[in-house]
């Protein structure tokens, strides 16, 4: 009524009609400067006499066909002329055809879809799809209660009946679907690519991968390499000493002795012999500068040899030192089954610090409350502070990282020393485990494709030298999108990208003898939904499937998790509540049956046998880690 742009016969709710960078706006919205939207599906009765509702859906084509009619061909053609005094004789109208008749048409749409409102209506239906593809259709009463289910950090009202309504929209929901849909993904693609062309091809609001820097960076040299080239090099210039530049090559050994002494006393504090030699070197090759003799090479070459000599073995003995620096407890999954292969090596020497982070704040100067995701770790896994262990000074083997954002992030900020292109500067290789996960995409199609090359465009995959991914497809993936993005150089990221097999922690199986032994173990689930939906054949069908179950007890333990929604029975159908009370305290007392919070359920998954219940998050876990699903069905 009021967006007379607005061409649609749904609405939505947007928060702007352009993109907009305004501070005020930004802090309103998270920092999001796109045009964000709900849609709003209004869903109309229909009519209960069938022969009246195809008489609606009539006039509605009709209504529609006009619409296409003068989009097309204009408010003058013949056909168009036609319809519209159609229109106008059936409804007892008179159209405008030069004023906003679109408008027009589309106000007598949504009074056709508004005729039959009625409280004896027993379906209702989403019109316009409806009228099309004659669909969408639902029984009136499942809206009648709503049920709170959870929604990122909040609680969203639906209906008590969701499974019902889910089965309208999407058949059969349980099946995993990654393609198609009406809007495209991500939802803000276009308006980022219109923010990027305005900008110089950079987007300000996420990394954006500069060519010119695409380059195949240099490797600080190892300490073994560079300490031992330091030893090569002085030798070497040792033969070509003579009276005439003894003064001023013998400063530039000195030199280079005095930088492979302070690398020594890093490196091997407690070997002060060694140093001793370099010390005894840089005085002799201050004499000889002062007062050359013939003997000079054999002097210069004395400790420098000796040196050699020491080195070598501490360097052949000494363990690698291979650094692990998660983020938040929550991503350690990612990196734990590479943690847990390189532990084990006993030329290693494996140290896992905790980088601390803060909350962003993309308006403020000020840091955020520092977080340290210490007690979130295993209790296996020994942790090091931040400020307990000198990473510069000691110069890891090998640095393993997963925050990919460094500072571009807008909600999350670790310190500046973690950000990858410095930790570069600190190791003699940096390796990125990305902190999140994803299923491997189905084809180019996926949606999820959008959303992990958003992954890839990012400061750690460019800054470090090798990135662990956990697939070949991942890997095909991150290959071809980093070629796009760099102008070609393939070789350079085939190079790059390496596949690591792991697993995501749901996946981390545990025998389920160590739960109940000589027991299989299986997990009971039954929500809101299936009681509403069934009443009191639903409460008939938990009680035979008690008794079969405690048949098999000798076999089987069962874990009962009621869904959390069916809290909210007893408001909406005591007696109904009342059944399904009794149902439950018969569950107690059984010795088969054991019940639990839904989120102690999940935490078990990992131990359980199969999973017997109605469809919803913990079946979809459940077949994720490859255990069998059955699906309760009443009527059987």
């Amino acid at each position: 009524h009021t967006e007379r742009e607005s061409t649609s016969m749904l609405s939505r709710i947007v928060n702007a009609h352009e993109i907009n960078t305004n501070e005020d706006h930004l802090r309103l919205y998270h920092g999001c400067p796109y045009t964000v939207g709900i849609d709003i599906f209004p869903l109309d009765d229909l009519c209960p006499d069938p022969d009246l509702e195809a008489e609606r859906v009539d006039q509605l084509l009709m209504l529609s066909r006009a619409i296409d009619l003068i989009l097309l061909n204009g408010i003058d053609a013949p056909d168009t002329r036609k319809v519209l005094s159609t229109i106008e004789a059936t409804h007892h109208t008179i159209l405008h055809r030069r004023g906003p008749i679109l408008q027009e048409l589309r106000l007598l749409v949504e009074k056709l879809y508004t005729r039959y409102s009625s409280d004896d209506a027993e379906h209702v239906a989403l019109m316009p799809y409806w009228v099309k593809y004659h669909d969408h259709k639902y029984e009136k009463r499942w809206f009648t209660d709503r049920a709170f289910l959870p929604f990122e950090n909040t609680f969203m009202p639906v209906p008590c009946v969701y499974n019902d309504v889910l089965r309208v929209e999407y058949g059969d929901f349980m099946q995993v679907h990654k393609g198609g849909g009406v809007h495209s993904y991500p939802v803000y693609g276009d308006q980022e690519a219109i923010l990027r062309e305005n900008n110089g091809n950079k987007n300000p609001y996420r990394y954006t991968m500069d060519k010119a820097s695409l380059l195949a960076r240099k490797n600080p040299p190892k300490f073994r390499d560079y300490s031992l080239s330091i030893i090569d090099t002085l030798i070497e210039a040792h033969k070509t000493l003579s009276s005439g530049n003894a003064v001023s090559l013998l400063t530039e050994c000195q030199s280079l002795a005095i930088t492979l002494g302070n690398a020594l006393e890093k490196e091997y504090p407690k070997e002060t012999e060694l140093v001793h030699f370099l010390e005894n070197y840089c005085e002799t090759a201050y004499n000889l500068s002062v007062n050359w003799a013939d003997h000079a090479v054999d002097a210069l070459n004395a400790p420098i040899l000796a040196v050699k000599e020491g080195l070598v073995p501490l360097l052949n003995e000494k363990k690698k030192l291979i650094l692990f620096l998660p983020c938040k407890a929550a991503w350690w999954p990612a990196m734990e089954p590479v943690w847990e292969k390189i532990r084990k090596d006993p030329g290693s020497e494996v140290i896992v610090m905790p980088v601390p982070y803060a909350q962003n704040d993309l308006f403020s100067s000020e840091p955020g409350r520092r977080v340290d995701d210490h007690e979130g770790f295993p209790s296996y896994v020994p942790l090091t502070g931040a400020e307990d262990f000198d990473i510069a000074a000691h110069h890891p083997d090998t640095i393993y990282i997963q925050y990919p954002f460094d500072e571009w992030s807008t909600s999350l900020q670790i310190p500046e020393f973690f950000y990858s292109e410095n930790l570069h500067a600190c190791t003699d290789r940096l390796i990125y485990i990305p902190c999140f996960v994803p299923e491997d995409p189905i084809d180019e199609n996926d949606k999820a494709v959008a959303a992990i090359r958003v992954l890839i465009e990012q400061p750690a995959v460019l800054h470090t030298d090798q990135v662990l991914l956990p697939s070949e497809k991942m890997r095909a993936l991150y290959q071809d999108t980093l070629t796009e993005l760099s102008g070609g150089n393939a070789a350079y990221w085939d190079e790059k990208l390496a596949v690591e097999e792991r697993y995501d922690s749901r996946m981390k199986s545990c025998p389920v003898e160590s739960l109940y032994p000589g027991k299989k173990t299986l997990l009971f689930h039954v929500d809101l939904s299936l009681l509403l939906s069934h009443r009191s054949e639903a409460v008939r069908k938990l009680k035979s499937v008690k008794e079969t179950f405690e048949e098999f007890g000798s076999q089987i333990v069962c874990l009962y998790a009621p869904g959390r929604d069916l809290d909210g029975l007893k408001s909406i159908d005591p007696g109904l509540w009342e059944e399904y009370r009794r149902f439950e305290e018969g569950l107690k007392e059984s010795k088969v049956f054991q019940l639990m919070e839904e989120q102690e359920a999940l935490e078990k998954l990992p131990r359980i046998s199969a999973y017997y219940g109605t469809p919803g998050v913990l079946a979809h876990r459940s077949r994720e880690m490859g255990l069998p699903v059955m699906l309760l069905n009443v009527e059987v």
